[in-house]
């Protein structure tokens, strides 16, 4: 922690993660600090020991992770607000892609969550802040070591974007997350990381190494204390049309293409809402008010 300690000296607002042990067992929490008018303070979010199977986490189709895990290379984003579960999708894709394949997989979190399990490949968890000094530093290196799949945290800079692209580019397979509400704006966030004179080839590269981009929503399950999870779902490398609206910068077109989608297992937010209220697990009034169209919510659920 002592990294840590020195930037919450400089910032006054830090995050990582607190491993505990109590009667035998081991507890992991993400904490973060920071300070207001009485002094300093502490938020702890218990993290479980392992994530999720990737198989009860909630996907509106089963085949949209069992694709992406055979994917060889190609990039996959996973997005939402915060708190809405994305570290939580990764580290279960991650986990299984363990189980299935002999890889050699890198990530680089800030902090890091979840403690993953060696099965068949090697996995090489980095903190930035401890292990690294950077997403971009720890990237540099990484790509020496000639990883099969790589897992950025987040995409936060120019640098970040760039080192995630080539590397998709390059035949190694990329996870990483973008802080957004739908697909249509990860495509335009990532893009407005370039300068505009590099947007449209930025683009051209989208269009050919993006594979997916998942965006997820967590809302409160109807029937017990539990959170169901909502998913709007972008496949790029099978769909020309989306391929298409990417390359020629056209993201108000993304939205209908998606709803079109079904043959390659997209579906949008607003699509699985209505689908998630429709088997019970969410209520209207939560349906309505997370939707990305709510005239539209209203009117699909009114009919129902």
């Amino acid at each position: 922690m002592g990294a840590r300690q020195e930037r919450f000296g400089d910032t006054m607002d830090e995050e990582g993660s607190i491993s505990y042990n109590y009667e035998g067992r081991d507890y992991r929490f993400r904490g973060h600090v920071a300070k207001d008018r009485r002094g300093t303070f502490l938020a702890l979010r218990l993290i479980p020991a392992e994530p999720i199977s990737v198989e009860k986490l909630g996907w509106p189709n089963d085949a949209v992770w069992r694709d992406i895990l055979n994917l060889s290379g190609g990039l996959v984003l996973v997005t939402g607000v915060t708190g809405s579960g994305k570290s939580t999708t990764l580290a279960s894709l991650i986990q299984k892609y363990n189980e299935l394949k002999p890889a050699h997989i890198i990530t680089f979190e800030d902090p890091v969550e979840y403690r993953l399990r060696e099965v068949q490949g090697i996995i090489s968890q980095r903190e930035v802040g401890v292990d690294v000094v950077s997403f971009q530093e720890g990237l540099r290196g990484a790509m020496r070591l000639d990883p099969d799949v790589l897992y950025i945290g987040e995409i936060r800079d120019l640098q970040t974007a760039q080192i995630a692209l080539t590397a998709s580019e390059t035949g190694h397979l990329v996870f990483s997350t973008l802080h957004n509400r739908s697909a249509g704006e990860s495509i335009e966030k990532f893009v407005n990381f370039y300068e505009w004179q590099h947007q449209a080839s930025i683009r051209q590269y989208l269009s050919v190494n993006l594979a997916y981009v998942i965006v997820q929503q967590l809302l409160p399950y109807q029937r017990r204390p539990d959170r169901v999870l909502a998913m709007e779902v972008m496949n790029v490398k099978d769909s020309t049309a989306i391929q298409n609206v990417i390359r020629k910068g056209e993201i108000n077109k993304i939205h209908d293409e998606i709803e079109r989608g079904n043959r390659y297992n997209m579906i949008t937010m607003d699509q699985h809402l209505v689908r998630l209220c429709k088997e019970g697990k969410v209520s209207s009034e939560d349906a309505i008010h997370h939707a990305f169209n709510q005239e539209y919510m209203r009117s699909r659920i009114m009919n129902q």
